[in-house]
């Protein structure tokens, strides 16, 4: 960024060159060189999204708050404790998402 006080650079260089500067071929070559940029594969979201389900539930099988949920949910009740769990799956299966988009890249 440019400090606003200094003149702009850009601006001094259009004065002083007025046209392309001749540079022997060297951008097309270093365009050339450049990797094709990665292929992002959306499947790892999905497979992240699914593991992160399954290793949550796997934890939480025993414990007393899946069981309060799963008996709730039997009897077709939406209350504080499904609630609270169906958050802390979404924001597990986010956060382990969200950790393999960043990876990906």
């Amino acid at each position: 960024m440019n400090h606003p006080i200094e003149p702009n650079i850009d601006a001094l260089l259009r004065d002083v060159y007025d046209g392309p500067v001749a540079d022997d071929g060297f951008t097309v070559r270093v365009m050339q060189k450049i990797p094709a940029q990665r292929k992002t594969h959306h499947s790892y979201l999905f497979i992240a999204f699914v593991v992160g389900l399954l290793a949550l539930m796997w934890q939480v099988l025993s414990s007393s708050l899946f069981e309060k949920a799963w008996h709730d949910l039997a009897q077709a009740q939406f209350s504080v404790t499904v609630m609270v769990l169906f958050a802390v799956f979404f924001g597990a299966s986010l956060l382990i998402s969200a950790w393999v988009l960043t990876e990906a890249e």
